[in-house]
C-alpha cells in the first residue's frame, strides 16, 4: 500500500502549473498511504531531478526544497513498505539511466521479482534498493525496445503482480495499471477542455 501521484502541464499555458507543489499536495493527500519515505521527481525537459528522503511529505520537503524542483513534468510518492526495509534506499521514485533515462514510482507488489532481479545481476545489473520497484525500473531502462513505451509493455508483459505505475521521461509521463486493474489509478485535468492539466493520482484520501 503506497501512494503515487503525478502532475503534468499544458503546453503553451500563460499560466504554469506548479507541478511541485501540486504534487506535494497530491502526495500530502496520500500520506495514508503510506508514512515510511516520500519523493518526486520532475523534468525540465532537459533533465530528470529527483528528491526524496524517509518520513512523512512535510518532512521530506520544505518551500526551498521544492523551490529548487522545477520542470513541466513531475511524479511523487509515498512508501508504505511491502518488499524490502524501511531505509531510504527504498525511497521512491527510481531513477534509472540505460539505453532510457526515467524515474518510476510504484503502487504494489510483484510475485515474481525475486527471479527478475536475478536475471537482472546475471546481466550485470546492480541495484541500491532491496525493492521490487528498482527491478521494474532497471528493466524499463535496459530494454532495448525502440521505444520507451514498447519498453513498458514489453516489461509488463513480464512482470507478475498487481501494480500500478508512474514513469517520468524527460517529456512524458506514461501511466500503467496491472492487467486485472486491481490497483487504483485515476486520471483527472482542469483548465482549458483542449490543452489541460493533467493529474494522475492512485487513491482520494476519502
Amino acid at each position: 500500500m503506497c501512494g503515487i501521484f503525478g502532475a503534468i502541464a499544458c503546453k503553451g499555458c500563460q499560466n504554469v502549473l506548479d507541478t511541485s507543489g501540486v504534487t506535494y499536495q497530491g502526495l500530502s493527500g496520500l500520506q495514508h498511504r503510506g508514512q515510511e519515505a516520500a519523493g518526486i521527481a520532475i523534468s525540465d525537459g532537459k533533465s530528470i531531478v529527483t528528491e526524496k528522503g524517509l518520513g512523512w511529505v512535510s518532512h521530506v520537503f520544505n518551500k526551498e526544497k521544492l523551490q529548487d524542483l522545477t520542470g513541466s513534468l513531475a511524479i511523487g510518492h509515498t512508501r508504505y513498505g511491502t518488499t524490502g526495509g524501511s531505509t531510504e534506499k527504498n525511497a521512491q521514485p527510481f531513477y534509472k539511466k540505460n539505453n532510457y533515462e526515467l524515474a518510476l514510482a510504484h503502487n504494489g507488489n510483484l510475485v515474481n521479482s525475486y527471479h527478475l532481479r536475478k536475471v537482472l545481476e546475471n546481466q550485470g545489473a546492480e541495484f541500491d534498493s532491496t525493492s521490487d520497484s528498482e527491478v521494474i525500473a532497471e528493466m524499463i531502462a535496459r530494454s532495448k525496445k525502440p521505444t520507451i513505451e514498447q519498453a513498458v509493455l514489453d516489461v509488463c508483459s513480464k512482470i507478475k503482480g498487481a501494480y500500478s505505475l508512474l514513469i517520468l521521461t524527460k517529456d512524458k509521463v506514461i501511466a500503467v495499471r496491472d492487467p486485472n486493474g486491481i490497483r487504483p489509478l485515476s486520471l483527472g485535468y482542469q483548465g482549458n477542455r483542449n490543452n489541460p492539466d493533467f493529474g494522475l493520482i492512485s487513491k482520494t484520501c476519502t
